[in-house]
């Protein structure tokens, strides 16, 4: 059939397998709307999609690789970001919506500290929080200790109260574009783009060749790379083979 081998040779050309499957159903409605239904039905093969099916490869870096990232981020806030990224596993719409008010007890008190995922977050961000579900995350002293000296540093160039101070409602991390009035931008959480380019560019500078498959989701992973455990209430699933060398892989103690 002409149809079968316009999607086999749209495979050929090394589309992806959602796009393929996007294309045939655009073109089985547009028969099947020009009377092609029932027994004139068009039978065309679909190509199977894996769950979380991604055509870019993944790339998971190794714990010495994400310190290397955090020390090449450019700023204070990046090595901040990328440090909780990677010990807290928070999502990146989660982490968007974390408020300096929800952690600003523990973080002057404790070395390791507690972050709430709230179904409250979806104010910020409605992605956050999946599920609605309460649960919390832990990052580590390394991440502490950077947001402290961020915190430092933008109460300096960002004070927004009388006595210099962040307020409770202003994101944890906040965006540092400076196309936004510093009002404005102190007040705006930073956007899953500018995560995306953070650590891609961090990788890069960090000596990382597979900057491409290096994204801000897969930096936890390098601490529970094979397991599926369940996590701050939320369960995910297995890396694929080949994903990780397994020469690489350690036990956490």
């Amino acid at each position: 059939m002409i149809l079968q081998g316009f999607i086999e040779g749209r495979a050929g050309k090394g589309h992806s397998i959602r796009a393929i499957n996007v294309s045939l159903a655009y073109l089985k409605m547009f028969f099947r709307v020009n009377g092609f239904k029932g027994a004139k039905e068009l039978e065309v093969k679909r190509y199977h999609q894996p769950s979380r099916y991604r055509k870019r490869p993944e790339y998971i870096p190794s714990q010495d690789e994400i310190r290397r990232m955090a020390c090449s981020g450019g700023s204070i806030r990046n090595k901040a970001m990328i440090l909780t990224l990677y010990t807290s596993g928070l999502r990146n719409s989660t982490l968007g919506a974390v408020l300096y008010g929800d952690i600003k007890d523990e973080l002057w008190k404790h070395e390791i500290v507690r972050i709430p995922v709230t179904p409250k977050m979806k104010r910020v961000d409605p992605r956050a929080c999946k599920g609605n579900i309460l649960c919390y995350s832990f990052i580590s002293g390394d991440a502490v200790h950077a947001l402290r000296e961020y915190i430092e540093q933008r109460n300096e160039l960002y004070g927004s109260t009388e006595n210099g101070s962040i307020e409770n409602e202003e994101p944890l991390l906040a965006c540092s574009s400076t196309n936004v009035p510093p009002e404005i931008r102190k007040h705006t959480s930073v956007k899953k783009s500018s995560l995306d380019e953070i650590v891609k560019r961090a990788a890069k500078m960090g000596g990382n060749s597979k900057m491409e498959g290096c994204l801000p989701a897969l930096l936890d992973e390098s601490l529970r790379v094979g397991t599926s455990k369940h996590r701050f209430g939320r369960e995910r699933p297995r890396i694929p083979h080949g994903a990780y060398p397994a020469w690489r892989i350690r036990p956490i103690l």
